[in-house]
């Protein structure tokens, strides 16, 4: 079948009564170039009846049947084998899809990205009520497994979206024999090849947990020693990767052996075969690097006292352990939840009683409302001194403490802006007291643009321009591998930036950002400005910015939900600065400012497709949250895939 862009594989073993919702919430799909294979592993059931209908039904279904059934990971297999898609997934047959756009989702996901691995979520399908997430929600953008420790996770193979020429590259596939552990296996062996793996946190995948898996079932010695092997099977896999080796070991040993696993051997196995059991366990610990573990790993007191005792091949002691972890598990003590309760109680009591202004001085701190008027008056009288590491004197500075008039700066740092820099001015020009444009390097033509408006418009006289002529590192890599105090450092520029502003209110404003043209949206955005700038006490103010995408024929569209609120208005006071977070600069504010927050939105962040929206970033690792919807919702509409999905994007004509 040429053309296909996912092929669904789906095992099949005596799930007769779940096959039809399985199958039907494939069928379903709004994705149509998509193959769905199923395997037959020799069901002894009517499976093979309903799914005879469905391939004489629908031409994208298609069934290979083994003779005799063999297992899980070989049935996974043999689909693979017999995939042409462009990418592949898992599903198995005793659950569902929640989503009829799912595979549409992950299909333009992966493509936008380019990742080998997408992972997505699922919800816990309880007699037919859907409740806990399989896995924590996580959203990223190309990352790799040993730089994100959210992929430390090596269950639920359904979860993944997987591009098949990847899995080809490193002939990636299941372990026949071991039916307990499979996936951990296939996925700890897959994610360390990955170069870039993608995240998105949709729960996609309905897994049914009423049914009788063999997760679910009584198991034999036979299961407690595959599952044993699987686990040292990936720990293989992931030797790697300190940190990942590491974490698995420290919840193994600390909580899901020893005290989930080991107490099923209570119930399900008798005294010989758990004695067989450990001495299974004792003669592989020898793989682990059992050095590194005790010095290095997280472990918490009941996996230190395991490791040791299975170090000393104490079987006798391990036994009487682990037994008394069954019988009463570690976990949060009734008098501990008590005290806290109580704790919490009588403090909210004794604070009632004292009056507000008495317990607000307990300790001898004074933290009410004239503390933090001293506080303030304290941090107001402090000059903030800036000195760069490369010793360019002339860019040494002082946020001072000199009092500035009340009003209002626009702080606007520009680079190569010529395409909105005329629009955004205008914009704003009227609500500000001043607008600073600090161009850094600009090669284009932003400079003159500037300063031809700040020579022709009447309000023009408000326009600042000024030069910060250093390479200013990219958001990510770069960023962090540079010094706070160096030039090129995103802190130290956004600080040497504020020393130029002269009002007593500053502003940060983007050159791609536009103030709503309706007369009313400005009307509310000026008395959102002058409320904060001349507030009695100090105050930040936060304002929502709805982002818009222009595409190739410069047709307007927003997408829904994506609407970002931020603090962007601050005090220009010395004890308000910025300093180097990870990715990139943060705003420190260093005692506590009331915040107000601007409800409309009325502020509008212009993305066009054709221009390079995101050089300012070192690499396409993307983990914020909204960093990754905007890269995704602006590669949607740049390969025009926005077209086709109404429900996600809305055309706009006026702002």
């Amino acid at each position: 079948m040429s053309g296909v862009k996912v092929s669904v594989v789906i095992p099949v073993h005596n799930t007769q009564q779940y096959l039809k919702q399985c199958l039907e919430s494939v069928l379903t799909q709004t994705l149509d170039d998509i193959e769905i294979i199923i395997v037959n592993d020799c069901s002894p059931d009517g499976s093979a009846d309903i799914i005879d209908s469905y391939v004489a039904n629908d031409v994208r279904v298609t069934c290979v049947t083994h003779d005799v059934n063999k297992g899980l990971p070989a049935a996974r297999n043999t689909g693979v084998l017999a995939a042409q898609g462009q990418y592949l997934i898992h599903l198995d047959s005793d659950d569902y899809w929640r989503d009829e756009t799912m595979l549409q989702t992950l299909y333009q996901t992966a493509e936008i990205d380019g990742c080998d691995i997408l992972r997505f979520n699922g919800l816990h399908d309880i007699e037919g009520e859907h409740s806990q997430l399989i896995i924590g929600p996580v959203d990223i953008i190309n990352g790799t497994f040993a730089d994100n420790e959210q992929f430390w996770n090596y269950r639920s193979i359904f979860l993944y979206f997987l591009r098949k020429s990847f899995l080809d590259e490193y002939d990636l596939k299941f372990m026949p024999g071991l039916n307990l552990g499979e996936d951990a296996i296939f996925i700890s062996s897959a994610l360390p090849h990955a170069k870039r793996i993608s995240s998105i946190s949709d729960p996609f995948y309905a897994y049914r947990v009423d049914n009788l898996s063999l997760m679910r079932k009584q198991w034999s010695l036979d299961n407690f020693m595959q599952e044993e092997k699987a686990a040292r099977i990936v720990s293989k896999n992931i030797m790697c990767v300190e940190g990942a080796y590491r974490k698995y070991w420290s919840y193994r040993l600390s909580h899901y052996w020893s005290t989930k696993l080991m107490a099923r051997t209570i119930e399900e196995l008798d005294a010989i075969e758990r004695k067989k059991l450990l001495e299974f366990v004792i003669e592989t610990v020898g793989d682990l690097d059992t050095v590194d573990l005790e010095k290095n790993a997280q472990m918490s007191p009941v996996g230190k006292k395991v490791l040791s005792l299975l170090l000393a091949k104490d079987l006798a002691s391990l036994e009487e352990y682990l037994s008394q972890l069954a019988i009463s598990p570690p976990s949060i003590t009734a008098r501990k939840i008590m005290r806290y309760y109580y704790g919490v109680k009588w403090r909210v009591k004794y604070f009632s009683k004292i009056g507000y202004k008495k317990a607000i001085q307990i300790g001898g701190k004074v933290t009410g409302r004239l503390g933090i008027r001293r506080r303030i008056a304290y941090f107001r009288m402090q000059d903030r001194a800036f000195n760069n590491l490369e010793g360019r004197v002339d860019y040494n500075f002082t946020l001072i403490k000199k009092g500035k008039p009340r009003g209002a700066s626009a702080m606007l740092r520009v680079k190569n802006e010529e395409i909105n820099i005329i629009n955004c001015l205008e914009s704003i020009i009227e609500c500000f007291d001043e607008i600073i444009v600090i161009d850094n390097g600009s090669t284009d033509g932003t400079a003159a643009l500037v300063s031809d408006f700040k020579s022709s418009h009447p309000l023009g006289s408000r326009v600042g321009l000024h030069s910060y002529p250093f390479e200013v590192a990219r958001c990510g890599a770069d960023h962090q591998a540079t010094e706070e105090s160096s030039l090129s450092n995103l802190a130290y520029y956004y600080n040497w930036c504020m020393s130029r502003c002269q009002y007593s209110l500053i502003c940060k404003w983007d050159a791609d950002m536009l103030l709503s043209s309706k007369m009313e949206n400005r009307e509310i955005f000026k008395r959102f400005i002058l409320s904060v700038a001349k507030s009695i006490s100090l105050c930040t103010g936060s304002i929502p910015v709805q982002t818009v995408y222009i595409d190739d024929a410069d047709n307007k569209f927003i997408s829904k939900n994506e609407v970002h609120e931020e603090v962007r208005f601050f005090p220009n006071i010395p004890a308000v600065y910025f300093v180097k977070a990870w990715n990139w600069e943060v705003l420190k504010m260093t005692f506590p400012i009331r915040n107000k927050v601007l409800k409309k939105v009325v502020v509008y962040e212009m993305k066009d497709v054709k221009q390079d929206e995101f050089s300012h970033w070192s690499s396409e690792n993307y983990t914020d949250e909204r960093k990754i919807k905007e890269f995704r919702n602006f590669m949607h509409v740049k390969k025009r895939m926005h077209l086709h999905a109404p429900a996600k994007f809305v055309s706009t004509d006026r702002l």
